[in-house]
């Protein structure tokens, strides 16, 4: 995100196949002035990042575990995109962190390209503040 992006402008990319944890997450970010594009599920997110007429979104809140394409394989092709490598990603887990799970597949916050894990539910004032604000929002 640039230094001339304010809060309010940033684009945020948010990718679940759960329609009520989309449909929560995506409420509360544009509750608080994010400009929100919602994919459900992997090939909608693929789909919106391949958008010709749209810059890269500013920050992806990523799923880990979808039926048509898990979080760590779009993670892993966000990042050998040069156009997306240096978009930030928080990933999105029902699973906690600690959870063997979840340090098996690598996915923690020393995940190359990851800043946080976030375990769903993520409490409302926590999403929109302290985890977004670690992502450099």
């Amino acid at each position: 995100m640039s230094a001339e992006t304010h809060l309010t402008s940033a684009r945020i990319l948010v990718v679940d196949d759960d329609p009520s944890v989309l449909q929560s997450v995506s409420w509360v970010l544009e509750e608080h002035g994010y400009d929100v594009i919602a994919a459900h599920g992997g090939e909608a997110f693929l789909e919106e990042l391949e958008r010709p007429d749209q810059p890269p979104p500013d920050l992806l809140l990523l799923d880990i575990l979808m039926p048509d394409g898990d979080g760590v394989q779009l993670l892993e092709r966000v990042k050998a995109e040069e156009r997306w490598r240096d978009v930030p990603v928080l990933m999105l887990s029902s699973v906690p962190p600690e959870d063997a799970t979840v340090r098996t597949l690598g996915l923690d916050e020393s995940a190359p390209g990851t800043r946080m894990v976030l375990t769903l539910p993520v409490p409302v004032g926590a999403l929109a503040r302290q985890e977004l604000a670690v992502a450099g929002f």
